[in-house]
């Protein structure tokens, strides 16, 4: 299964779970992302500080000094 086809299902499971007004917000969003480019492996990024998951700032040019870096953003 393709993260295309799995985001469709959970679109389709949406549209009947939520009222019309919550779920055209959703879809406009998704619409609108749609188009975004997203980093890949390779790209250069400015630098920026960020909470870590223990809540101490980590910034991307103290990571990157050490080595290659993931990024990974999670759900609040």
């Amino acid at each position: 299964m393709t993260l295309e086809n799995a985001l469709t299902g959970v679109n389709d499971h949406a549209r009947g779970a939520l009222p019309p007004e919550i779920f055209a917000v959703l879809e406009a969003d998704r619409r609108r992302a749609a188009g975004t480019k997203f980093a890949e492996t390779g790209d250069k990024i400015e630098d920026f500080t960020l909470p870590g998951a223990a809540g101490v700032p980590a910034s991307l040019g103290e990571l990157v000094a050490e080595g290659p870096a993931v990024l990974v953003f999670y759900r609040g």
